[in-house]
């Protein structure tokens, strides 16, 4: 009849159960495309951001050290530690310094009149030596070991005619009254990168007195963060604030650029299209930019931010990492879940097939069953029966494949939840991994921080006080020369056994504050009760005769520790608390190792 042709009524049953499962199989797939991609760009954004407070956390650490090692010799030059009448006394103290900090190639201490000694070692960590002007005759630079009395050794080096004063790290800070950063520059004969912190010494009528720098291997810097652990096709790197290369992943040397150029390693002349993508945003004044870069056909996740290191240092550190690897696994469990509901629509065609052909009552009443979409009402029996065997059998097919859908959409459903419930188990063990440092079993740095935080907060909230320990091992570099790393290892370990005993409260907490350095936070303790706790540590350590006969009198692994105990209140906070703690493991060690600063009162 006009024209229209006629499909068989089994067909018109089934089409429109078959459309709407397949019409929300197809939305269940894109919408969970979608949120794939969503899940996947917030997760890759939250790793390369993560990624990146890795970098300036290392970033600060090296800098902090450089910068506080500075100020301590300033501070020695004008008390007299640093004697300016006979400057080779300085030979020890300026070795210490060297020898307990790896990053580090040289201690300087230049005076006005430009008598110079500094303790100097190569990028490629051979031993130290003493590099002077004055030793052997006036502005000859010679170099020479340094003796287990503190005396000078015989000439190994030189000599070269050297006048600091002529030298960029004296001759930056002759003007000025605060520290300044020198230029990156390639260490010679060596294919890695250096800066310097110079720091001028006057009087109180402003007359210079010494210059004292201190040289900084950015080597350290570019190995970790050649060694982050990034997706295939993911990258971070450190650079200055001009796009000048310091530190990177995936690239190899960062001295000079590609193909042999002369010129020092950019974003720009690198090679590397993933560096080249960031050139747009270096003059963007923004402290933290997030967003998507594409190169290589492909999209990636990144984070660039500007970070400041003491003394006006303006550095860049960025991350870029692929979509794909963070999506790929999520659409392919999305895509497990679009199999089951395509499954579930076959099934659905097949069934609702074989029950339309059976089917030849009134369409209306067919249509209405069919039409009503209420799978309980569906599925539950009906108290009207048909006197029509057909229309009374299209029922309770009808009522079969309700309950079979509905058994169906629970179990997708109980699946999904599953899924669900793991991913968030597995998300929550990754975070409490990530707190907590491998080796010792103790909290890492991120861990520290926050329970830091945490404790301040709440002592803040109570007024009570939170005591902070930070513990260094004695000569420890030299332990682990002399016995390897393996026993270097073992020590650690048990240093931090040792350490989690004593954090027995709920609110301790034992962690790695960073290579053989460790801490214990002590809230709701007074600086008596951290003395107590430093006391034990101690004592056990002792006991546990951890043997050594690498240095002269010295049997066995000791500890020094500095302990603060602070009230929050106004004008404190936990990098305070920190610094305070730092300045008495410091006096701890240069009082001589193996004890407790501030002593007891009655010590």
């Amino acid at each position: 009849m006009l024209g229209i042709r006629s499909i068989p009524l089994w067909l018109a049953l089934v089409m429109p159960f078959v459309a709407l499962l397949s019409l929300a199989a197809g939305v269940i797939g894109m919408s969970s495309h979608h949120h794939a991609r969503v899940a996947g760009d917030r997760l890759a954004q939250a790793y390369a951001d993560e990624i990146g407070l890795r970098i300036e956390r290392q970033v600060h650490g090296h800098l902090q050290s450089v910068a506080r090692l500075t100020d301590a010799n300033q501070a020695a030059v004008l008390d007299g530690r640093l004697p300016m009448d006979d400057p080779r006394a300085a030979a020890p103290r300026l070795m210490t310094q060297l020898e307990q900090m790896p990053h580090v190639t040289f201690v300087t201490y230049a005076l006005a009149d430009g008598r110079y000694i500094a303790a100097v070692r190569p990028p490629d960590q051979r031993p130290p030596k003493i590099a002077i002007n004055f030793h052997e005759a006036p502005f000859q630079l010679t170099a020479h070991p340094l003796q287990a009395d503190g005396s000078l050794g015989e000439r190994i080096e030189g000599p070269l005619a050297y006048d600091p004063r002529q030298r960029p790290f004296m001759q930056s800070v002759l003007e000025s009254a605060a520290p300044r950063w020198g230029s990156t520059s390639r260490y010679v004969g060596f294919d890695s990168l250096g800066l310097s912190l110079s720091a001028p010494v006057r009087d109180a009528a402003g007359e210079l007195l010494a210059v004292v720098a201190v040289g900084l291997a950015l080597e350290h810097i570019h190995e970790f963060v050649a060694g982050l652990e990034l997706p295939d096709r993911g990258i971070g790197f450190l650079a200055e604030s001009d796009g000048v290369l310091l530190a990177a992943s995936g690239v190899g040397t960062v001295t000079y650029g590609a193909s042999g150029s002369t010129e020092r390693s950019t974003l720009f002349n690198q090679g590397s299209a993933a560096l080249t993508a960031f050139a747009p945003h270096l003059h963007n004044d923004d402290p933290h930019q997030r967003g998507v870069l594409e190169f290589g056909q492909e999209r990636h996740l990144f984070s660039l931010r500007r970070i400041a290191g003491p003394h006006g240092l303006q550095w860049l550190v960025g991350v870029a990492l692929p979509e794909g690897a963070f999506i790929e696994p999520i659409v392919r469990g999305s895509r497990q879940v679009l199999w089951v509901l395509l499954a579930t629509v076959l099934a659905v065609a097949v069934i609702g097939g074989s029950l339309a052909r059976l089917v030849s009552g009134p369409v209306v009443s067919i249509s209405r069953g069919a039409a009503s979409g209420d799978l309980e009402g569906l599925a539950r029996p009906s108290n009207r029966s048909s006197h029509i065997r057909e229309i009374h059998l299209l029922k309770q097919r009808l009522a079969q494949l309700a309950a079979q859908l509905l058994e169906l959409i629970s179990s997708l459903e109980r699946r999904v939840a599953e899924r669900t419930a793991e991913l968030s188990a597995a998300n929550e063990q990754l975070e409490q991994l990530s707190r907590v440092d491998a080796l010792t079993g103790t909290a890492n740095r991120r861990g520290f921080d926050q329970a830091l935080d945490d404790a301040w907060r709440n002592a803040a909230r109570r007024s009570t006080p939170v005591a902070l320990l930070l513990c260094d091992l004695d000569h420890f570099k030299r332990f682990n020369d002399h016995y390897g790393h393996p026993a270097g290892d073992q020590a650690l370990r048990e240093v931090g056994h040792l350490l989690k005993a004593c954090a027995r409260r709920p609110g301790d907490l034992a962690a790695r504050y960073g290579g053989e350095e460790f801490a214990l936070i002590l809230p709701d303790t007074d600086e008596a009760g951290a003395r107590a706790v430093a006391t034990e540590l101690q004592q056990s350590l002792h006991a546990r005769t951890l043997r050594r006969n690498d240095i002269e009198g010295v049997d066995r692994l000791s500890i020094s520790i500095g302990l603060v105990s602070l009230v929050p209140g106004a004008g404190l906070d936990t990098a305070l608390l920190i610094q305070r703690a730092d300045a008495q493991l410091y006096a701890a060690k240069a009082a001589g190792r193996n004890r407790i600063m501030p002593a007891a009162p009655d010590a």
